[in-house]
């Protein structure tokens, strides 16, 4: 029996298991290209059939081949909910896009419905939300308030799925899930794309075909380290790597955190899209289908069960000491449980001292800034004159300044 001042409990957790991890670098070494389609085929039958669902290498490749496929015109406004991850608004950004955040309610993780309205212009083209922490937002208004205006609605369901097997609302446009390192039923990668119009699933899914396929070799080293990352996430092996590290002088939790991050640092935005512009391997695609399908047969229930447990536990503190971001989220998986309070190196440093390896940092969730727009060739030149007439004004002005001054001198 190992004591517990030996044990270290990991706030990040990898819902997956080595022989998951096992599995993945298998399937790189046996599965052949001439069973794709089949694998393919048995992926999309999960989520609403080939003429509606897409299997990705990740979200952010969705959301690229998404804006690849609808060809926006620049300088268009995209309404994005406050909260995300830097690449998806950089994605935006990199496609001449605007992003124009609005506030999340502190208290449902919800976007504020008026704000979504009064955000919309002339120049609105899409309405993008993301489902934070596990916390869902009720679709119903936003898909309204899309129909209203004619905006593409785009689901980000990356932290949301869940026990409850919900797969977007049935009247968005898009709606994409993540089974990345940190995701519920992770493949250690890939996402999927859930389409309404068929019409528009076909153009994606032909633009999605001229894109480069994933090497397996890289699939099979990224298996390889989560293998090695989730035999140390239990108590003992944890306590002793971090044990190790921190006698080197080394940042654990920085190391941990960029190694489960799923495309690490990028050289430049460009860099990023070419990354993530690839056809998910086959042995990723066997990979996905299997943890979909563990997933669909109530994988993921006990994570909620644990959530209700923690607010239940916390409740007398909050309002006082504490918040709880979504506590009052209609529907929520507690993919993540955000605590905010005053001081927060000093609840990280206690909770440390007790075992839980606790981290203000955990993901990579920030605000989003909104874009500085870039003027069109018709504003530039109308700024121009103006600039050019607020001269001549001046000049005028100047002008008679001085016939005055040497009518007072005469």
């Amino acid at each position: 029996m190992i004591p517990e001042r030996f044990r270290q409990y990991c706030a990040l957790q990898i819902h997956a298991g080595p022989g998951d991890a096992f599995f993945g670098m298998r399937a790189c070494l046996s599965w052949q290209e001439t069973k794709r389609q089949e694998v393919e085929e048995a992926i999309v039958n999960l989520w609403g059939g080939a003429n509606h669902s897409i299997p990705l290498l990740s979200v952010r490749s969705g959301l690229h081949l998404l804006l690849q496929t609808l060809s926006l015109p620049r300088g268009s406004e995209v309404l994005i909910s406050a909260l995300n991850i830097p690449d998806i608004p950089a994605i935006l950004e990199l496609h001449g896009l605007v992003c124009i955040p609005v506030d999340l309610s502190i208290n449902t993780l919800h976007v504020d419905m008026q704000q979504l309205r009064s955000a919309v212009t002339s120049r609105s083209r899409m309405i993008f939300i993301a489902h934070v922490y596990g916390a869902r937002n009720d679709m119903t208004e936003i898909v309204r308030i899309a129909r209203e205006h004619g905006l593409f609605l785009v689901e980000d369901c990356a932290e949301a799925l869940d026990s409850s097997q919900y797969q977007g609302h049935p009247d968005v446009d898009v709606s994409l899930f993540s089974f990345g390192p940190i995701k519920y039923a992770t493949a250690f990668q890939g996402a999927i794309m859930k389409v309404k119009e068929e019409e528009l699933c076909r153009r994606l899914r032909k633009q999605h075909a001229r894109w480069s396929g994933q090497r397996t070799v890289s699939y099979f080293f990224r298996c390889l380290k989560f293998f090695i990352l989730t035999c140390l996430q239990r108590p003992f092996p944890l306590w002793l790597i971090i044990f190790i590290l921190r006698l080197l002088g080394v940042d654990h939790q920085r190391l941990f955190v960029g190694l489960v991050r799923s495309f690490g640092r990028h050289v430049s935005p460009h860099h990023l899209l070419r990354k993530v512009a690839r056809r998910p391997c086959l042995a990723l695609l066997r990979s996905m289908l299997v943890r979909m399908e563990r997933h669909l047969n109530g994988g993921n229930q006990d994570n909620r069960t644990c959530g209700m447990k923690m607010v239940k536990l916390l409740q007398p503190l909050v309002g006082s000491n504490i918040l709880l971001p979504g506590l009052d989220a209609s529907s929520h998986s507690f993919w993540i449980f955000p605590i905010l309070v005053k001081n927060p190196r000093s609840l990280v440093t206690k909770l440390q001292a007790d075992g839980i390896d606790a981290s203000t940092g955990s993901t990579q969730i920030t605000l989003v800034k909104r874009t500085r727009r870039r003027r069109t060739k018709g504003e530039e030149e109308e700024a121009r004159s103006r600039r050019r007439g607020e001269e001549e004004v001046e000049k005028g002005a100047r002008r008679r300044e001085g016939g005055e001054e040497e009518a007072r001198s005469r």
